[in-house]
């Protein structure tokens, strides 16, 4: 596929994304990944499109230079994640305290619409993805945080889970969840999996719990998170609740072996990983 290589627009740990001729992207892999794995993204991300999921529709495999991309279709709008910081910020333009802000029932509609998004995402099943179960069995074996024995105590937990096979993303990120003109849009789909929908609700509840902000983030936006975490989560998780009658409350079985996902997580930092794993040995 003959395209035209626009400007850089985002970039990972893994990746950078440019513009790519009209209404497409190019998600371009760093040397070092293979056209394996990012056709296994392409593929994961047509399945779930066809199912009519608010997903952007992959266009094709390419090659650059030596490094493979996915082209896929461009979702234009704004991530909950920056909506929330931007509502965040306006408001102490505004001089409305942390505590007013709670009160402001723009603050925690984030957390509703990725509960709607989730609860749409995991009524699906699919066919050919892999299973987090046996995910988080490799994790918790081949941990350099943990024990021998620790690593024994978190086996037997992930054991104890049930399985399922609803459709899970991996990666819930409130800034892969793009609004744009009262629809929403869930980006990213290279951790995508089968499982039970408490891998998606576990990982979202960690990502606010641990949470992964650059040096320079403003002090109210960490202020804020500090101290309303907790509140995000429960709203997060009440609206989960009404939409699917699930109990979410088996959320809690599901904590110990998503922390141990997080000490693979490359974007986290090695300070923040100890912190995590020595949360987990008080779990155990």
């Amino acid at each position: 596929m003959d395209g035209q290589l626009g400007r850089l627009i985002g970039k990972g740990g893994a990746c950078e994304v440019y513009e790519y001729d009209a209404g497409k992207v190019v998600k371009l892999y760093f040397e070092g990944y293979g056209k394996y794995d990012v056709q296994r993204e392409y593929d994961k991300t047509l399945q779930v499109w066809k199912q009519n999921l608010p997903v952007p529709e992959p266009v094709a495999v390419i090659n650059l230079n030596g490094r493979y991309g996915l082209v896929m279709e461009r979702i234009e709008g704004e991530s909950l994640l920056d909506r929330l910081v931007n509502h965040i910020l306006k408001t102490g333009e505004e001089d409305i305290s942390v505590e007013a802000l709670v009160r402001c029932p723009e603050t925690f509609e984030h957390a509703r619409m990725a509960a709607y998004l989730l609860s749409r995402i995991h009524s699906v099943t699919v066919d050919g993805f892999p299973d987090f179960l046996e995910g988080l069995q490799w994790a918790a074996s081949h941990n350099a945080y943990l024990t021998d024995q620790e690593k024994a105590r978190v086996l037997d937990r992930i054991d104890r889970l049930p399985k399922e096979n609803c459709l899970c993303h991996g990666d819930p990120n409130p800034g892969n969840m793009i609004m744009n003109s009262g629809k929403i849009t869930l980006i990213d789909w290279v951790n995508s999996g089968i499982g039970s929908p408490m891998c998606d609700l576990a990982e979202f509840i960690l990502m606010f719990r641990y949470p992964v902000l650059p040096s320079d983030t403003p002090r109210r936006i960490m202020e804020f998170l500090q101290v309303h975490a907790e509140g995000i989560i429960k709203v997060f998780l009440e609206e989960y609740r009404r939409l699917t009658r699930r109990d979410v409350s088996s959320v809690e079985d599901w904590m110990v072996p998503m922390m141990v996902s997080k000490l693979w997580a490359t974007a986290i930092p090695h300070e923040l990983k100890v912190r995590i794993a020595e949360d987990l040995r008080g779990r155990l």
